[in-house]
C-alpha cells in the first residue's frame, strides 16, 4: 500500500511505477546535474510546491537516476530526511551530510571521524570548518562530488536563521564545486527572494504544477496496478462523473489523489457526498498536522476565515478579519502574508482595492469547515450534489440516473398486494416492456389491465410513465391525475407528474416558448413538492441546469429564485450573475471550494451561448 507521508520507505520499484506527470522535470534536473562545471559556478536548484505535491518523490527519482544513468561514478547522492529538526547552524548541516554519507556507503571510518570531530571541535565555527574539510577530503578520496537532496530546505534555512552562516554557505556553493544542492521547499523562502539576503536570487527555481485530470487518473491506475486491484479500469469508467466531482476537491495534489484512491479502491463511490466524507476522514491527519503546526495568532485568523467564508462563499478583507479576531490591522496583515507564503490562504486583489483572503484549496476549505463550521455538513451536501449533477449533464448521462430513480420511485409507489390474477399479469407485462423501452406495447398491456380493473392506481401510474417516456407529456399527466384521483397519497404519481412537467418545460424552452414553459414550471413545483420525495430537489436542479445550457440565462436565473434554490445552485446562480454583469469581483473573492466550480460553469455557459448564436 502507498505510504502517503513516507515515500522514502517505499520500495524503489514502487516509487518508479507510480511516478507520473513529472517525467520532464526529472529529465531537466538530470541534464542540469550532467552539465555542472567541475569547479566554481555550480548551479543549485530548489523545487517549490505545497505539501503533498510530490517533491519527495521527485528527489527520490533523481537519486535513482544517478545510479541508473551511470552518474554514480561522478556523484554521490545524499538524501536528507524530511524532518531535519537538528540542523540549527552550518556546522550541523555539514555534520549531517557526513553522517548520511557514512550511512549510505557503510563507511565505518567516516562515521568514527564524524563522531571525533564533534568531540574535538565544540565551537560552531571550528566545527563548521573541520566538517567541511572532511567533506572535501572524502570527495578527493572517492573522486565523487556530492548531490545534496535536501527536503524542506526552506525550513532548514529558517532554523539556521543566521545571515553570516548563509553568506558562508553561498561562498562555499559558489566557489567550490564539491557540492550541488537540490532542495525542496513549500514556498519561495525569504532567504532566496529578499534582495538584502546573502542567498538572494541564488537558486534555480522549479515549480510543480497540479496534476491534470488525465494525469490524476493515470496515477490512480498505476497505484491500482501495483496493488493488483482487479478491474480497476472498469471501476474508473463506471464512476467517471462521480470521480470528477471528487477529483475537483483534491486540486491535483498527488497526496490527496492517493487518498482519493483509497476511497475509490476500498469503497462504493456511487454517492458523491458519502465518498467525500470518506475522503475528508482520510485527510484529517494531514490537515490537522498542518493547522497545529501554526502559531496561535495564525490559527485564530485561519479559523475565522474558514467559518465566515463557509457561510458566505466569499473571502474577507484584512480589516474585516482584524475587527473580528481583535488584533491590529498590522498584525493581521503580517500574519496573512505568512499564511499566504505557506500556502494556507490565497489573496484576491481586485484592481487595487483591498485584497480578499480565503483558504487556499477546495478540499482544505471543506475539511476546515467540517471540523469547525456551524453549517458545514449542509454546505458539503449541496456542493457534492451540484458537482454530481453538473458532470452528469456535461457527459449526457442523466438518463441512467433517472432510470435508477424511477426504480426507487416505483418501489415506493407499489401499494398492491401480490396477486396472481390476470390483472397483475398484464400490469407486470407492461412494466417489463417499459423497462426494455417498448413503451407502445407497454401501453397496450396496461389498457388491457384497465379493461379488467379501471380503479387500480398503479396501472394508471405505469401507463403515465410510459407516455412520459414517449415524450407525450399531456397524456402522461392525464394518467398520473387519474391515479391520484383514486389514491391522493400516491407519492410516486406526484413525483412523476412533476417530472413530466419538468421534461415538458425543457422541450418548450428549447423551442423558445418561455411563457408556456413558465406555466409548466409552476405545475412541476406544485406537483413534485407534494411527493415528499428526497430525489425531487435533484430533478429540479437538473432541469434548471438544462435551461441554463440552452442560453436562456435570465430565464434560468428567475426560475432558480422562484424555486428557492439559490444556495443549492449557488455556482450556477453566481455564474449567471457574472455573465450578466461582467463584475470580476463576483468570482475573484469566492472561497476556493466554489470558485473553481463557478469558473467551470462560466466557461461551459459561454461555450453554449457561442454555439447557439
Amino acid at each position: 500500500m502507498e505510504l502517503l507521508y513516507n515515500p522514502d520507505q517505499m520500495p524503489e520499484s514502487e516509487v518508479k511505477e507510480t511516478f507520473v506527470a513529472r517525467e520532464q522535470l526529472l529529465e531537466d534536473l538530470v541534464e542540469l546535474i550532467k552539465g555542472q562545471p567541475e569547479g566554481a559556478g555550480v548551479q543549485h536548484a530548489v523545487i517549490i510546491a505545497p505539501r503533498g505535491m510530490g517533491k519527495t518523490t521527485v528527489l527520490l527519482m533523481v537519486k535513482f537516476a544517478i545510479k541508473d544513468r551511470s552518474l554514480a561514478g561522478q556523484w554521490q547522492a545524499v538524501k536528507f530526511p524530511e524532518e531535519s529538526y537538528g540542523i540549527y547552524d552550518l556546522a550541523d548541516l555539514w555534520i549531517q551530510t557526513l553522517e548520511l554519507i557514512a550511512a549510505d556507503t557503510g563507511d565505518a571510518e567516516l562515521r568514527r571521524l564524524t563522531n571525533d570531530l564533534k568531540i574535538e571541535y565544540p565551537k560552531n565555527d571550528e566545527l563548521q570548518e573541520a566538517a567541511y574539510a572532511a567533506i572535501r577530503y572524502w570527495r578527493r578520496k572517492h573522486g565523487k562530488r556530492l548531490l545534496l537532496l535536501v527536503e524542506n530546505f526552506d525550513q532548514i534555512l529558517e532554523q539556521i536563521n543566521d545571515e553570516r552562516d548563509n553568506a558562508r554557505l553561498r561562498d562555499v556553493l559558489t566557489n567550490d564545486g564539491t557540492i550541488m544542492i537540490l532542495g525542496g521547499a513549500t514556498n519561495f523562502f525569504k532567504e532566496a527572494r529578499a534582495y538584502d539576503q546573502p542567498l538572494y536570487n541564488f537558486f534555480k527555481i522549479y515549480d510543480l504544477a497540479d496534476l491534470k485530470l488525465a494525469q490524476t487518473q493515470e496515477l490512480l491506475r498505476r497505484r491500482a496496478r501495483v496493488d493488483r486491484i482487479a478491474d480497476f479500469e472498469t471501476m474508473l469508467k463506471q464512476n467517471a462523473d462521480r470521480l470528477r466531482a471528487l477529483e475537483y476537491f483534491t486540486g491535483g495534489n498527488p497526496r490527496l489523489v492517493l487518498m482519493l484512491y483509497r476511497v475509490v479502491s476500498h469503497s462504493d463511490v456511487t454517492e458523491v457526498r458519502r465518498a467525500l466524507e470518506k475522503l475528508l476522514d482520510e485527510v484529517t491527519p494531514y490537515y490537522k498536522a498542518k493547522v497545529e503546526a501554526l502559531p496561535a495568532q495564525q490559527r485564530k485568523i485561519l479559523d475565522h476565515i474558514a467559518r465566515v467564508s463557509g457561510e458566505t462563499n466569499e473571502g474577507l478583507t484584512p480589516g474585516e478579519i482584524a475587527a473580528a479576531v481583535r488584533l491590529s490591522p498590522n498584525q493581521v496583515s503580517s500574519q496573512l502574508k505568512r499564511l499566504s507564503e505557506l500556502g494556507y490562504v490565497r489573496a484576491a486583489n481586485l484592481r487595487g482595492r483591498s485584497s480578499y483572503y480565503t483558504l487556499s484549496e477546495p478540499l482544505y476549505a471543506i475539511w476546515h469547515q467540517m471540523r469547525f463550521g456551524r453549517n458545514a455538513r449542509e454546505r458539503m451536501k449541496w456542493l457534492a450534489l451540484f458537482l454530481r449533477l453538473w458532470y452528469d449533464i456535461r457527459d449526457m448521462e442523466m438518463e441512467s440516473r433517472r432510470l435508477e430513480r424511477r426504480f426507487r420511485s416505483h418501489a415506493r409507489a407499489n401499494h398492491a398486494q401480490k396477486a396472481y390474477d390476470v390483472l397483475e399479469h398484464h400490469r407486470a407485462r407492461g412494466q417489463a416492456l417499459a423497462e426494455i423501452d417498448r413503451y407502445d406495447e407497454a401501453i397496450t398491456s396496461y389498457d388491457k389491465a384497465l379493461e379488467i380493473n379501471p380503479d387500480k392506481p398503479e396501472t394508471w401510474f405505469y401507463r403515465g410513465y410510459a407516455f412520459s417516456r414517449l415524450n407525450r407529456y399531456e397524456e402522461a399527466v392525464a394518467n398520473f391525475d387519474r391515479a391520484l384521483e383514486i389514491d391522493p397519497d400516491f407519492g410516486g404519481a406526484w413525483f412523476n407528474r412533476g417530472l413530466s412537467f419538468l421534461r415538458w418545460l425543457s422541450r418548450l424552452v428549447q423551442q423558445g416558448k418561455l411563457d408556456e414553459a413558465k406555466q409548466k414550471w409552476t405545475e412541476a413545483l406544485a406537483s413534485g413538492g407534494k411527493s415528499n420525495d428526497e430525489d425531487w430537489p435533484d430533478e429540479v436542479a437538473e432541469a434548471l441546469l438544462e435551461v441554463a445550457k440552452t442560453g436562456n440565462l435570465e430565464f434560468a436565473r428567475q426560475l432558480i429564485a422562484e424555486a428557492g434554490m439559490e444556495e443549492r445552485l449557488f455556482p450556477l446562480a453566481r455564474a449567471i450573475d457574472y455573465l450578466q454583469t461582467g463584475d470580476e469581483a463576483l468570482i475573484e473573492k469566492l472561497s476556493p471550494e466554489v470558485r473553481g466550480i463557478v469558473e467551470e460553469v462560466v466557461a461551459r455557459l459561454k461555450e453554449t451561448s457561442q454555439a447557439g448564436s
